[in-house]
């Protein structure tokens, strides 16, 4: 036995999110992780390469492709994968940096070669290839923080210590600059309570910034954070010369721009709660944080102070201390909300295989589309390029016309997991599509689709898997009741019954 596996350990623990960051001119993976005591721990992969596939390509090809930089491919080999059921071979091409794959994959288009899995994450591309599941189990024999190995194992989801906040900023001649108009109060909720930080501006941000480091929280949300408060914070520090060190690694929040405001947080989920409630909760109309707390039956409306946003400044000066109140409510009722909405939350990205901080900001096109990406990783299917925006049109679905008056001995019928079932019982799937003279085909009533009985296409295969995991969930709640499983067993019927709206 070498020397290098007499230092090796075994870490058994969550995996609660996980990050790319350069070190030198290489690309290092960051798993963020708790361990079986709940301590957190950063392990990193220096070991694993950015790739992307080129069709039509032979190995002396590869010399072809280089940029005028002089960036060209680290090595190439020759894979077989499946594209749309039908086998096909093709090169697995990989870069230095993941900085390359988007330059590389330029150049072979130019030289008339077709990329494939080319925009996919360096961080999302390793969670894919191991197999692994956020705020799940994962199992690593490491050396010191360094990955030698890893695997994922099944297990429900760690404990996470959740923060959420809130900002007023001063704002006397209406909408807020943050090239003129200073942040007067944060107000910070946890599960031990309320802390407002309010006076001088560099004080608040340096006070909020430092409960933040001390309280370490898994989970940093906020009500439309990531479009207004994190980008107003970050531009107020870059005036005052102060960092917003919220990251565990010290560093500050991250905003990506397109197509809305997404902010990331090194080592802690970022959930912004608006984005939740405006995919989640459609019921409330006016989707004001005191809107949906009373929905939620969080807060009565009449149980907590309102102020007009617009009158936030003459509160400042004329009554202060209901203005702190004001902020103590938005905090709590942010906080509450958290842990209301939080657990499908959870459930989405272990479901989906991808981080929470992503998954809580998708739509659910979006998310249909990313568990059909990492379910193609596990079945060996290359990842088709996605289709522009533009497409042809197509008619919509059959309405019948209700005859008008009183009708008596109705009969109403319900169906389980109706579009999902015509999927599976038609086999309608992109590798089912037939074209020429195939037979035996199944025909769509009206618009005419034909779909190939035989063999089982992609998307009818995720869907009995999803289907046939619910129906198990729900015979296991029926013999016991587990508020985690009944969570997941909706997460199942939720993303389930996406996948024909995606296929629109």
């Amino acid at each position: 036995m070498g020397e290098s596996s007499l230092l090796m350990d075994t870490f058994r623990g969550h995996l609660l999110t996980l990050d790319s960051v350069t070190e030198g001119k290489s690309p290092v993976i960051r798993l963020w992780c708790k361990d079986e005591e709940g301590r957190v721990r950063v392990l990193r992969d220096r070991s694993f390469l950015p790739y992307f596939y080129i069709l039509g390509a032979e190995e002396e090809d590869i010399r072809k492709i280089r940029s005028s930089e002089g960036i060209s491919p680290l090595k190439a080999e020759r894979v077989k994968k499946k594209y749309f059921g039908k086998e096909i071979e093709l090169l697995r091409v990989y870069a230095s940096h993941p900085g390359d794959v988007p330059v590389l994959r330029k150049v072979a288009s130019k030289l008339g070669f077709e990329t494939f899995e080319d925009d996919i994450p360096f961080h999302i591309r390793y969670l894919w290839d191991k197999g692994l599941v956020p705020l799940s189990g994962i199992e690593a024999r490491i050396s010191g923080d360094e990955i030698r190995e890893i695997s994922s194992f099944s297990s429900p989801p760690p404990e996470l210590k959740l923060l959420a906040f809130d900002s007023e900023v001063y704002n006397p001649r209406g909408t807020p600059d943050p090239e003129r108009d200073p942040v007067i109060i944060i107000s910070v909720c946890t599960e031990e309570g309320v802390e407002v930080f309010h006076g001088e501006e560099r004080k608040i941000i340096r006070d909020f910034v430092n409960f933040v480091r001390e309280k370490d929280p898994d989970v940093i949300a906020g009500y439309n954070h990531n479009s207004f408060d994190i980008p107003y914070l970050l531009k107020r520090c870059k005036k005052l010369g102060i960092e917003l060190s919220l990251g565990r690694d010290g560093s500050a929040p991250r905003v990506r721009s397109a197509p809305l405001p997404h902010v990331t947080v090194a080592g802690r989920l970022d959930v912004d709660l608006y984005r939740v409630v405006m995919r989640d909760v459609g019921e409330v109309k006016v989707k004001k944080l005191e809107n949906v707390a009373e929905f939620l039956g969080i807060q009565e409306a009449e149980d907590r102070v309102m102020i007009p946003s617009s009158e936030i400044y003459r509160y400042w000066h004329e009554d202060r201390e209901k203005l702190i109140e004001y902020a103590k409510d938005d905090a709590l009722s942010t906080f509450k909300m958290l842990e209301k909405l939080l657990p499908i939350q959870i459930e989405f990205s272990r479901l989906i295989k991808y981080p929470l901080e992503d998954v809580s900001k998708m739509g659910r096109g979006r998310m249909v589309e990313m568990y059909l990406c990492a379910e193609a990783v596990r079945m060996n299917e290359l990842i088709p390029k996605r289709r522009g925006e533009e497409g042809e049109s197509y008619t919509g679905a059959v309405v019948l016309e209700p005859l008008s008056g009183i009708h008596e001995k109705v009969v109403l019928l319900d169906f389980s997991s109706m579009y999902p079932s015509i999927m599976i019982s038609f086999n309608i799937s992109p590798d089912t599509v037939a074209e020429g003279d195939d037979e035996d085909v199944y025909v769509a009533p009206f618009v005419g689709h034909r779909f190939r009985k035989r063999p089982d296409g992609f998307f009818k295969r995720i869907l009995v898997e999803l289907i046939e995991r619910r129906k198990r969930i729900k015979e296991e709640l029926e013999r016991n009741y587990d508020p985690l499983k009944d969570v997941e067993q909706q997460t199942l019927k939720i993303l389930t019954n996406s996948f024909y709206g995606y296929t629109g």
